[in-house]
């Protein structure tokens, strides 16, 4: 766009993602003579409730400086508007007006607000979790301006997203090299966008393990940030706070080995915001790293309820909960008690996934310990000692289990006094199947003209119970997890050899599935999964022998 106004020239910076988009240029910095203001109409509107842009303020500073601060045109010039109101006089804006500016169409490539529509469109798929959508169109923008920095941000965030470092390293490097220059800290009014861009790099940085490079731009940024009035950055901008800035610094400080340094930064951010999740977690590291994993069990315990989804977290608490003496830790700074075995139970499963199985087993343990009416920590305690190979003990587990539940009066349509009956006639580390011989056999079929499923047991037909229409499913939760139960033992069976064993507990099951409806749909459908292959194998008497209508 040429703009004139008399022989006044003015270098325009496009601050936000948006700019550069409808001036279809990717530079940071480009001079526009400015002409009759009439023939390019400047207008301002909100943008996501973003704060003033500094391309409003250089531009109307420095006409203010060339014509007075009061000579701002009127309609169909430039305008300023908060909440409704025509701003008169650039003293007037305020950090946090929710402005924007561009140029019409008549003086913006055609493309622009297309080239918007698609940045808009990917920002969705990305809050979506659609990365491979959003990727594709961000490539798209990126083949016709190879420096279009918001479809680069894009995408660069996407591969941080899912952990690939060095592909968005490169691309923060691109965003962060379109703008063209060096924050510099004597700037009056630094640049939002520019300095979020720098901490998203250094962020790359420290993922990739660059950590001098990262701390000379943290250091940087760090600088800048000093000189704003609240020490942060607009939400719109990911919301970074000098805080934020300096606990990456200590990061590099402690990945470099200075881990006192580190410890002292990161106090000083603690002690002035006891909340500072990121501080918390380097402060939990650094205190392992000196060996006081007993405070670091206690400060990631703090962590991991604040975001229970956060992968660092996760993998720090393994670390810690994982060691001989992690369960104690554990203990010492979340007593067990029946109000705090879920706790127990979730820090299981986070050491289960980072491959600590004995850890596991023993907060399990402590969870049914102190809720022995759970059948789900129940069903995860069984996993976890046949996960752990110990067969005698998952078997011992059940019979105690299975007692304990008959004592409580029972749940659903299982029959458990007729499985514990079962159960004691196994013996699963010596003698092997103890009971009585099953001659009958379990047949599976599917009667095609209702394509309803039924077994025969021993002769006797049992259907399929037709589902609830809402969920397919006509058991609750905890009936599912002792089907679940039962699935399992019929597992540790199987795989201990003990398959004399099976037709009988296969036939106490049958009906009881079939009467649960489509739980291949729910939270046990892997446990279906292997007692569906495990009962329909043991089914088999001779190849080619069939029985009555359609054998599934």
């Amino acid at each position: 766009a040429t703009l004139t106004l008399g022989s006044m020239k003015l270098y325009l910076h496009y601050d936000i993602d948006v700019q550069a988009d409808v001036y279809g240029s990717a530079a940071a910095t480009s001079r526009v003579k400015i002409n009759e203001l009439k023939e390019c109409t400047f207008i301002y509107q909100n943008y996501n409730g973003g704060s003033m842009e500094n391309i409003v303020t250089f531009f109307l500073d420095q006409y203010g400086k060339k014509f007075g601060a009061g000579g701002i045109p009127g309609a169909g010039g430039v305008g300023m508007v908060r909440d409704g109101k025509v701003l008169k006089n650039v003293s007037e804006l305020k950090d946090k007006d929710d402005v924007f500016m561009f140029v019409k169409e008549n003086a913006a490539p055609h493309m622009a607000p297309k080239v918007n529509d698609v940045l808009n469109k990917a920002r969705k798929n990305v809050e979506s979790k659609r990365y491979k959508k959003a990727r594709e169109m961000c490539e798209g923008l990126l083949k016709e301006d190879s420096g279009n920095r918001e479809a680069l941000r894009i995408s660069a965030d996407i591969h941080f997203r899912n952990g690939k470092w060095e592909s968005a390293l490169g691309l923060f490097r691109r965003v962060v090299e379109c703008w063209g220059y060096k924050v510099k800290s004597g700037e009056d009014r630094p640049n939002d966008l520019l300095l979020s861009d720098k901490i998203r790099l250094a962020r790359s940085l420290i993922k990739f393990g660059d950590y001098e490079e990262a701390l000379d731009v943290l250091e940087e940024v760090a600088d800048v940030m000093k000189l704003k009035p609240q020490g942060r950055l607009d939400s719109i901008y990911g919301g970074f706070s000098l805080d934020d800035v300096v606990i990456f610094i200590a990061v590099c400080h402690k990945e470099l080995g200075k881990l006192v340094e580190s410890a002292a930064i990161t106090e000083m951010i603690i002690k002035r915001d006891e909340s500072h999740f990121q501080g918390l977690l380097n402060y939990a590291d650094i205190a392992g790293r000196m060996g006081k994993h007993k405070d670091a069990v206690g400060i990631l315990m703090r962590c991991i309820v604040m975001q229970q989804e956060n992968e660092e977290v996760k993998r720090l608490l393994g670390q810690e909960v994982g060691r001989e003496e992690g369960v104690e830790n554990v203990k010492s700074n979340v007593p067990i008690s029946p109000q705090t075995a879920p706790a127990y139970a979730f820090l299981a499963t986070i050491v289960r996934d980072t491959g600590h199985v004995g850890r596991n087993r023993d907060l399990l343990h402590l969870a049914v310990t102190n809720c022995p009416e759970s059948v789900t920590y129940g069903l995860n305690y069984l996993h976890a000692l046949e996960l752990t190979g110990e067969v005698k003990e998952a078997w011992e587990f059940g019979r105690e289990f299975i007692g304990r539940l008959k004592g409580m009066g029972g749940l659903g349509k299982f029959k458990l006094n007729e499985v514990l009956s079962f159960i004691d006639d196994v013996d699963v580390g010596g003698d092997g199947y103890l009971g009585p011989e099953v001659t009958g056999r379990v047949e599976y079929f599917k009667e095609t003209s209702t394509t309803k499923s039924h077994v025969v047991v021993d002769g006797e037909k049992h259907p399929a119970k037709l589902t609830k229409k809402s969920t397919g499913v006509n058991f609750a939760d905890a009936e599912l997890d002792l089907l679940a139960f039962l699935y399992t033992l019929v597992k540790i069976l199987y795989n201990s050899g003990n398959t004399r064993s099976l037709p009988s507990l296969v036939r106490l099951i049958e009906p009881v599935r079939l009467e649960a409806g489509d739980v291949h749909t729910t939270t046990i459908r892997n446990e279906n999964a292997y007692y569906s292959c495990i009962s329909q194998c043991i089914s088999v008497s001779e190849m080619g022998e069939a029985g009555e209508g359609e054998a599934e």
